[in-house]
């Protein structure tokens, strides 16, 4: 049986600065960076993704992807927040507690960089020190037969926020609303 997971970098947050200097878990996203996230949800949508869990960091800006991510899907997957997806947490922690407790699930994973690109790069290469970043609002797709960490999945897509909005748009075009934004 093949275990779907998709890993979700988190959108556009407001720039590090003095504001945010005790208290980065709470930068939110911007305006720009929410409307990008709900175009990118539509490209999701128009590809198919099917998802029943969202496994989130805490921290506002990942919670803010995490809720426009389950509102574009009717609200319908099931939403977990965890301490393992911030970007201190232990990514081998992370694995153990999907495998034992959620491993029924197609799971999407929120969080940070360079977190993410490094659990990816562990589990497409049994290495963390693979050359693949996540850019803010990309997604990629692994699937695997066993998950644990090391190397033991697949990595099937990788895409942009840019290139998840364009499939998004390519939906708008197609239902006749053409050029709105």
């Amino acid at each position: 049986m093949k275990f779907t997971l998709y890993v979700l970098r988190h959108g556009e947050a407001e720039e590090k600065g003095p504001q945010w200097e005790t208290q980065d878990d709470q930068r939110p996203l911007t305006v720009e960076g929410i409307k990008n996230v709900e175009a990118a949800v539509q490209g999701l949508k128009r590809m198919d993704v099917e998802f029943d869990l969202v496994l989130s960091s805490p921290f506002v800006r990942a919670r803010q992807t995490t809720e426009i991510l389950v509102r574009g899907f009717d609200g319908r997957p099931r939403v977990d927040f965890t301490d393992h997806l911030t970007p201190s947490g232990d990514p081998r922690k992370l694995i153990e507690d999907i495998r034992w407790h959620r491993m029924q699930y197609c799971i999407v994973l929120v969080g940070h960089e360079p977190y993410l690109s490094k659990l990816v790069g562990e589990l497409i290469s049994g290495e963390n020190g693979s050359d693949l970043t996540l850019k803010k609002g990309g997604m990629c797709k692994l699937e695997t037969e066993r998950l644990e960490y090391g190397r033991c999945a697949t990595l099937k897509w990788l895409l942009t926020q840019k290139q998840l909005r364009a499939v998004g748009a390519g939906a708008r075009e197609s239902d006749g609303s053409k050029g709105e934004k």
